[in-house]
């Protein structure tokens, strides 16, 4: 296909060409496009809807894979929230996260620790599901740390700037690792293809603060 053809179809129509994983066991379940269906129906309402003008919803996929420890790996789709993306340009924050990371000599990771508000969303929270372990990983900064609901004028009156087209966000569990960068980049495309987005419409947006890296 040719560059416009390939920014415009789906990820997970281009997978879907290549059928089943093989392998035995649980391979065909967890592997390839059985996985991105089976991770695609586990869509559930977090943040609902509250009332006809509610405008904000979260809706995650929360699967569990076979021998893959933790609770689980989640994956959230934000519509209508305001997010601060100022806090990446206050010196005053990003600073200090940076050089604690340095002085760690990168044992640390330079994570931003978002304050409760850095997203605000109007919906009603399920309390049943809003809480940390549905949230495995970083999943917990963005959603159970981070999301503060609001009125809509209370939203509106904060916003500089409105994005219509999708974003990705992607923090990146390392720079130098090979493994781990290689990691950052298939959890990506495996929810470019769960959200049936593709490459021309989506953004990216990296919110770690480590050196570019290889494959920046």
């Amino acid at each position: 296909m040719n560059d416009q053809i390939f920014r415009r179809t789906t990820i997970s129509d281009m997978m879907s060409t290549y059928g089943e994983a093989n392998g035995g066991g649980s391979c065909s379940n967890d592997f390839g496009n059985s996985l991105v269906n089976r991770w695609r129906e586990t869509k559930d309402e977090y943040c609902s809807r509250s009332k006809s003008t509610s405008k904000t919803l979260i809706e995650c996929f929360l699967v569990h894979q076979t021998r893959h420890h933790g609770n689980g790996d989640n994956l959230c789709l934000m519509h209508n929230v305001s997010v601060n993306m100022g806090l990446f340009g206050d010196d005053s924050i990003v600073r200090p996260v940076v050089e604690h990371y340095v002085k760690s000599k990168h044992f640390d990771q330079p994570y931003i620790r978002f304050p409760n508000g850095f997203i605000k969303a109007d919906c009603e929270l399920d309390e049943k599901r809003w809480q940390p372990p549905y949230f495995p990983g970083w999943n917990f900064d963005w959603t159970v740390n981070a999301v503060k609901i609001e009125s809509p004028q209370e939203m509106s009156q904060q916003c500089d700037e409105w994005v219509e087209h999708p974003v990705l966000i992607v923090q990146r569990d390392t720079f130098a690792n090979f493994f781990h960068d290689s990691e950052d980049l298939i959890n990506s495309f495996l929810a470019l293809a769960i959200l049936k987005w593709n490459v021309g419409d989506t953004q990216l947006y990296f919110t770690d603060l480590y050196p570019e890296g290889p494959f920046w």
